[in-house]
């Protein structure tokens, strides 16, 4: 009696059966795929923006529905609305979808506004730089940085040096601010008057470090933590960021993704190192670790 199966044959139906049992296999996985995605706030005022975030793995494209007719095709952004009200927004990935609701309310009343105040070291050295930060709701602002000081400012932020040693009081009047706000800094001669990390200062990157992780696990207010690691980087928001030697950020988007997802993905941040060029920090190098 002929054999009714030959071996190329046998071979065939043994390459097809594991074809299916794969398939079958991956569309088990597939189904169980969730959704990866948030958005950052759950209530804004009208004119600040949301930072939304997808993550799904497996999926190629994705649309955002805002809710109102907008929509964008972009893994991550931000987005402003331009009226009060509350949104359902949608996230399409592949054929599945998550909502996330916001709601829009009206301007910050005056009751509301953020007090301005300043934000600045208060010990330099003669000749270095200094980075002052404005900190709250204003449109304007007016700087003097004392009797012998640098030159007045209107910038919200400034980078100045003072090229004489002593005691200075700053003022900032910002907005319709009847009276200004006040700060003092001491200026040290030179390098004999500078503290060192060898008396107990903590040093710049172990701030950094800890700022970014106040960011993590939302402690404090962002604009504070983000406004300070600035502070430690010379004012500079365009900084490089190079995460665990592969991926690069400019530091501002680096802090917001991370208030965004870091808490979710469980990251720790190990160890930062500013690269440093001379006195200039080039780059900003960090390790960090998440749990996802």
């Amino acid at each position: 009696m002929d054999r009714i199966f030959s071996k190329g044959t046998l071979l065939v139906l043994g390459i097809s059966a594991v074809i299916i049992l794969l398939s079958t296999l991956f569309r088990g996985c597939s189904s169980e795929t969730k959704i990866r995605a948030s958005v950052s706030a759950k209530e804004v005022y009208l004119g600040d923006a949301i930072f939304y975030k997808d993550s799904t793995p497996g999926v190629r494209e994705v649309i955002w529905e805002f809710g109102n007719g907008d929509f964008s095709t972009d893994r991550q952004g931000s987005y402003v609305f331009t009226t009060v009200g509350n949104y359902k927004i949608r996230l399409k990935a592949g054929s599945k979808s998550q909502e996330f609701v916001v709601k829009v309310r009206p301007e910050k009343t005056q009751e509301e506004r953020e007090v301005v105040s300043i934000l600045a070291p208060s010990f330099v050295v003669k000749n270095e730089e200094v980075v002052f930060m404005g900190e709250g709701d204003a449109d304007t602002w007016r700087w003097n940085f004392g009797v012998g000081g640098p030159a007045d400012s209107k910038e919200r932020n400034v980078i100045v040096k003072f090229d004489k040693a002593g005691d200075y009081q700053v003022t900032l009047l910002a907005g319709n601010m009847k009276y200004p706000v006040y700060h003092k800094i001491h200026v040290e001669e030179d390098v004999v008057g500078r503290r060192t990390t060898g008396g107990g200062e903590t040093p710049p990157e172990d701030l950094i470090q800890r700022y970014l992780q106040n960011i993590i696990d939302h402690q404090g207010k962002y604009n504070d933590n983000y406004h300070r690691i600035l502070n430690l980087l010379n004012g500079n928001n365009k900084m490089t960021v190079l995460i665990n030697n592969v991926n690069e950020n400019d530091i501002s988007s680096y802090c917001q993704g991370l208030s965004i997802l870091g808490k979710q993905d469980g990251t720790f941040i190990e160890k930062v190192v500013r690269d440093m060029d001379g006195s200039r920090i080039r780059r900003l190098l960090i390790e960090q670790k998440t749990a996802k």
